[in-house]
């Protein structure tokens, strides 16, 4: 099928038009920051495909679920590397717009390809469907990997979505998480310094008084590396974290000597944390 580039203007107004619609109580810097956490879903996408290719070999004809796959922007990024992909979101608007884009092909963003695989390889649109945030539509051991760039810290029972994914993953697959760092002290979601260093009704209190939707109310929780290993060590799945995977934004220079100094991993202060999660067992071989 042929892939044509989706320009990102284009993409802007549909992002802003279904934010808009669907949050109308939300101020205009939160519906900024939204929109260009959605655009920024390919080049993060990728980011994620390289991190995939150290522990999976190859990207081409593998089985990949998008969790929160909003507009569906990562999961054109993967299938233009070759994936199978299947995004998943609960808002059903969402999935009727990543459907009305996959059609419509890929979208602008960077040229390079970290994982030297989308060259020549065949366009694959993806597929979409609806959930209803606890139970995943698939049966088990569907997939080979699992992403998820911009869901996890808004999910009401975390636990309860890991274990669904490690259902759905085949034994030796991993799903990529990516969540905004709660020792970084800039929140993407509101754009407020310090928020995540509060606790959670003063970070509500803290929104409020700058105009901004209090955390509560979106349904966000603050996660950093250790509360995160914490929450899947307590599930007892079979899940093994690997980490530190590269981060979007690494910390400043002096940071990183300090932290050095300590011997701490300086991804432990990153924008936002990026945790492989890897299903125990062998993997089974791809299926056709």
């Amino acid at each position: 099928m042929r892939d044509p580039v989706i320009d990102r203007r284009t993409l802007e107004v549909v992002a802003l038009q279904h934010l808009q619609e669907a949050y109308p109580r939300a101020r205009g810097a939160e519906i900024r920051a939204r929109v260009e956490d959605w655009l920024d879903q390919p080049a993060r996408g990728l980011e994620a495909a390289a991190n995939l290719l150290r522990h999976a070999g190859s990207i081409d004809g593998l089985d990949l679920l998008d969790l929160g796959c909003t507009m569906g922007l990562s999961a054109l990024t993967f299938a233009r590397l070759g994936a199978r992909v299947s995004g998943v979101d609960t808002d059903p608007r969402l999935i009727d717009i990543a459907r009305r884009l996959s059609g419509g092909g890929r979208t602008e963003g960077p040229a390079s390809d970290p994982t030297g695989s989308g060259d020549g390889i065949p366009f694959r649109p993806p597929e979409f469907a609806c959930f209803d945030g606890r139970t995943l539509p698939f049966p088990d051991s569907r997939f080979d990997a699992a992403c998820s760039l911009s869901a996890f810290e808004r999910l009401p029972r975390p636990e309860r979505l890991l274990a669904e994914v490690s259902r759905v993953l085949r034994p030796g697959g991993c799903f990529v998480l990516e969540i905004p760092n709660r020792l970084f002290p800039y929140d993407p979601h509101t754009r407020l310094w310090g928020a995540p260093w509060l606790p959670l009704p003063a970070a509500d209190a803290w929104a409020r008084l700058r105009g901004r939707t209090g955390f509560t109310e979106q349904g966000i929780r603050f996660y950093s590396y250790f509360s995160l290993v914490r929450l899947v060590r307590a599930t007892r799945l079979p899940l093994r974290v690997i980490f530190p995977e590269p981060g979007p934004a690494a910390p400043a220079a002096p940071i990183r000597r300090w932290l050095a100094a300590l011997r701490l991993r300086p991804a432990l202060l990153a924008s936002r944390l990026r945790l492989i999660l890897k299903k125990d067992g062998q993997g089974s071989a791809r299926q056709a």
